[in-house]
């Protein structure tokens, strides 16, 4: 099911409705040059940074959701308890509930798609999910990275409170405090 949302108001602390897209192409183009096909989204923070998706959960658990991301569309795999918020809140992506195994339920949706390298969050996947999908999707090559989505997150923090402050610095001053908050990880 596909969902669209207006964008919502300000005191609700949900992005504007073209931030999310935009956010997404940017990953798009990370995944690009890294020869990705699909990006596996699991930490809560940024599979909401990405998708708008407020849904509570603590790693490692993941009930509340997990986003896919390709060039084609963005897919949130989340438990029926979200169903409803889920739907509310994506607002121009697909939700789809999943089952009662959440690595059955995505490598299933990985099939359907034309992927042949998979990014994920190396820091935020459980090792024991990276081995079962490994064994669920024997042609999809599984690539680690590092920082994708913390990087843009990053920059948007550092331009947000800039605005704010009615700091004026340049670009490239961004560039380089976000680079060096990167290289703290």
């Amino acid at each position: 099911m596909t969902t669209h949302v207006p964008a919502a108001a300000p005191e609700t602390g949900r992005p504007a409705s073209t931030a999310l897209p935009e956010r997404r192409a940017k990953l798009l183009a990370a995944l690009a040059a890294q020869n990705l096909d699909a990006f596996l989204v699991t930490h809560p923070h940024n599979r909401r940074y990405l998708s708008g998706f407020t849904g509570e959960d603590m790693p490692p658990l993941d009930t509340a959701g997990v986003l896919l991301v390709t060039p084609r569309e963005a897919i949130l795999l989340t438990d029926s308890r979200f169903n409803i918020q889920a739907a509310d809140e994506f607002a121009d992506g697909t939700v789809r509930v999943r089952g009662p195994r959440l690595i059955e339920s995505l490598a299933e949706q990985i099939r359907a798609l034309p992927v042949r390298r998979l990014g994920f969050e190396a820091q935020h996947l459980l090792y024991s999910h990276y081995e079962d999908l490994r064994k669920a999707l024997p042609d999809v090559e599984l690539v680690p990275t590092r920082g994708l989505i913390d990087k843009q997150r990053t920059l948007k923090d550092v331009a947000a409170g800039r605005e704010s402050t009615g700091d004026t610095s340049t670009l490239e001053d961004l560039n380089v405090l976000a680079k060096l908050r990167a290289d703290e990880d």
